[in-house]
């Protein structure tokens, strides 16, 4: 049957499903977040993202952007798979179909099972919908899956360049983002705003500042050595419960973590100290099965979502001409192919191979990627280029600040501390400051 099937309304229903549970779910999680930011003010330590950041997080904002990744590696994901497991039914009979289509509630049982109610409300709207929208319409003949095989064929062989280069597809869009001034405002959103979701669905043991608070019984000494054990882990402490990822608890004698009604026993030895933390922090992770599902979509969904809109936009703008519509599908392809061909082995050299001179001529720079990689290959150099990084970290480019955030605590001085420690104190976007934290900690 010669007509557009309804992928774009599969898409703004996967979209809004996704998108309203993002919200919750990052709205909770920066609800949370700014707790933890004040404890950690309140005890005299630094707090992430801190200063400059205390509004954002009280307000509607990170729920308001952060969900929006949700919506698009969530909902267009889902919305994808869901469609063309549809379309795929419309081989079958009415009676075989409606049997089949009740595979689109798996994934939402499997979260239910796992005990995210939220998720699976969300995966059953969506999947159940996509797939309800990509089955309508008279059964189609075998021939049929013909031109749109052949265009996925066309598609993933133009992408393919960009997955296989040295860089990597996610460097090579980024780069492209960087470069081009109208793209640099999508790349400063997105490293504004991902870290709010992505708390949201991280274990205990990967959280930014991951913060344990102390309960009555411990003596002065015990507090020292257990802090001093909890620091060494990565783990930040204070005294009381407001707005700890876990609490330090004793009982019997004994100390214990206690998270989500997991306890476990706080051991002697630094080895076992590490595996107390990633048992109690895989017993009590609840957020497994939406960063799963997250990760699952993303990879396997999403780019049947993009090949979705390239596919039934030529189809809808070139419906009654096969000819039109594949000179559309080459163009577009073009224009991957011209993705994934553009020339990074130089930034990538300057990061890994070039020394200090070509390095400082790159911090020069007007192109903003050049000095980017120069950022990142200065980490090879840090005292010898300490000057170069720290002016780094006052450069208009939000991906040159970061870089050279991180690569400034290799240096090791009194004045890279200085300057991490003004970053961090300061009105800097969170993903600086993250990196900041990292150099400062060190290795």
């Amino acid at each position: 049957m010669k007509r557009v099937r309804p992928f774009a309304l599969s898409l703004l229903a996967g979209f809004c499903a996704a998108y309203l549970f993002g919200f919750i779910r990052v709205r909770e999680s920066a609800a949370h977040l700014l707790e933890k930011n004040l404890a950690l003010k309140d005890s005299g330590q630094i707090p992430l993202p801190g200063e400059g950041h205390f509004d954002t997080l009280a307000s509607l904002n990170p729920a308001l952007f952060g969900a929006l990744f949700f919506a698009i590696a969530l909902g267009a994901g889902a919305a994808a798979l869901g469609f063309f497991y549809g379309s795929f039914l419309r081989f079958f009979g009415d009676k075989a179909r409606k049997i089949l289509s009740l595979a689109s509630f798996a994934p939402s049982v499997w979260a239910l099972l796992l005990g995210d109610i939220l998720l699976a409300l969300a995966l059953a709207a969506i999947f159940f919908t996509a797939t309800s929208l990509g089955m309508a319409g008279e059964k189609l003949k075998g021939k049929e899956i013909i031109e749109p095989l052949a265009a996925l064929l066309i598609a993933a062989l133009s992408f393919s360049p960009i997955l296989l280069s040295d860089s990597g597809g996610f460097i090579t869009v980024r780069n492209a983002m960087v470069r081009a001034p109208a793209l640099r405002a999508v790349s400063d959103f997105y490293y504004r705003w991902t870290l709010y979701p992505a708390e949201s669905i991280k274990p205990l043991i990967g959280l930014s500042q991951p913060l344990a608070g102390y309960t009555n019984g411990f003596s002065r000494q015990e507090h020292s050595k257990i802090s001093t054990e909890l620091l060494s882990l990565g783990f930040l402490t204070v005294n009381g419960e407001k707005g700890v990822d876990l609490k330090i608890e004793k009982r019997e004698g004994a100390a214990f973590l206690a998270r989500g009604g997991v306890f476990v026993k706080w051991p002697e030895g630094a080895e076992a100290q590490k595996e107390a933390i990633k048992e109690l922090s895989a017993a009590s992770d609840k957020v497994r099965p939406a960063r799963n599902a997250m990760l699952a979509l993303l990879v396997g969904g999403f780019p049947l979502c993009v090949f979705g809109i390239f596919y039934y936009t030529g189809k809808a703008l070139f419906s009654s001409n096969k000819i039109f519509r594949f000179a559309y599908y080459a163009a577009f392809c073009g224009v991957l192919l011209a993705l994934g061909l553009m020339d990074n082995a130089k930034y990538l050299k300057l990061e890994r191979e070039l020394g200090q001179e070509e390095l400082k001529i790159a911090f020069s720079s007007p192109d903003p990627v050049l000095r980017l990689y120069a950022a990142r290959g200065a980490a090879r150099f840090p005292v010898e280029l300490e000057n170069e990084l720290i002016g780094a970290t006052f450069d208009s480019i939000l991906n040159v600040r970061y870089s050279a955030a991180l690569s400034l605590g290799g240096s090791g001085s009194q004045k890279a501390a200085a300057r991490l420690e003004e970053i961090l104190r300061g009105n800097e976007d969170w993903y600086v400051k993250d990196r900041a934290w990292w150099a400062k900690k060190g290795p």
